[in-house]
């Protein structure tokens, strides 16, 4: 009795092997460079070949490893700023904008299978539940982030790389029209920044408020970042734009954070006088499951 089995369902071991059959005459479809640099991708990225991942299970703590980016952008505009010499403010804002890029990409694309995940499933769980808080982050720093690198970039097309074109004998007419046409296009950014991640922090206030409780651990304190810096790019619209809005919702944002900070920190030292919070409830199964392995 003979088995057929359909292309491409074959072992894994054939498949690496032998490179598939093309048609005779034409360039073959599979070499074995292109096999050993399979394996190489495989070897550097291990969790896309571990298992599928678990939609329902996924969270914003992906976004963890990203905003670091967001922030380390954001950070540049503000040391350039200060820097005296032009060259190392014009390194120091290419860094920055590289680093702006990574971060806003892969939080655009991690909150797009976020977003899916929220849409096809319920809430994150109530340990989880302040995690959908932390979207807000991203566009918050971002926007701060890109209005800080735009002044930058004016500040120094207008002196230092202004200075320097008519030293080499450019015309700098437009120098000035188009710094401010870079500092408007900045702006525009951050305040589509802005609202987006407003968008995110009601979405929040409305998960959190229909969650009827959910018990204090450390993740309440990813409540304090992404509305600190979604409160410091609305400061910094304000300034920008000298909005008495932004002003105003500014200053209002920076007592709401500086109070959840007080009833956080306070939560915190509570529990870490009585211990609670060292207790790590998914720890008390696997303590008991070793003791009775010891029994047996």
């Amino acid at each position: 009795m003979t088995t057929t089995s359909e292309p491409g369902l074959g072992s894994g071991n054939e498949s690496e092997s032998s490179p598939p059959s093309c048609p005779e005459g034409a360039a073959p479809c599979t070499s074995k460079n292109d096999a050993g640099w399979r394996r190489i991708i495989r070897n550097f990225t291990p969790s896309i070949h571990l298992g599928k991942t678990n939609l329902a299970s996924l969270t914003a703590a992906l976004l963890l490893p990203i905003v670091p980016c967001v922030v380390a952008a954001a950070s540049g505009g503000v040391v350039a700023n200060v820097l005296p010499d032009p060259s190392h403010v014009h390194t120091t804002l290419i860094a920055s904008y590289m680093s702006w890029g990574i971060g806003v990409f892969f939080s655009v694309l991690i909150l797009a299978m976020y977003q899916v995940r929220l849409s096809n499933h319920a809430l994150p769980p109530r340990e989880a539940i302040v995690s959908v808080l932390l979207p807000v982050g991203p566009f918050g720093q971002g926007g701060f982030g890109i209005a800080k690198l735009i002044q930058v970039t004016r500040k120094l097309l207008l002196h230092g790389g202004g200075t320097a074109m008519a030293a080499r004998g450019y015309d700098t007419t437009y120098a000035e029209p188009l710094g401010l046409l870079i500092e408007g296009l900045g702006a525009c950014i951050a305040l589509i920044m802005w609202g987006i991640g407003l968008v995110w922090l009601a979405y929040a206030v409305i998960s959190i408020a229909t969650t009827r409780s959910f018990p204090f651990n450390m993740g309440w304190w990813g409540f304090t970042f992404p509305l600190g810096v979604w409160v410091a790019c609305t400061t910094e619209l304000g300034s920008v734009l000298h909005s008495t809005f932004f002003s105003v919702t500014a200053m209002i944002g920076s007592g709401c954070v500086f109070l959840l900070w007080l009833v956080v920190a306070a939560c915190t030292t509570k529990q870490a006088i009585s211990g609670e919070i060292f207790f790590a409830p998914c720890l008390k199964d696997l303590s008991g499951a070793e003791r009775l392995g010891k029994k047996s």
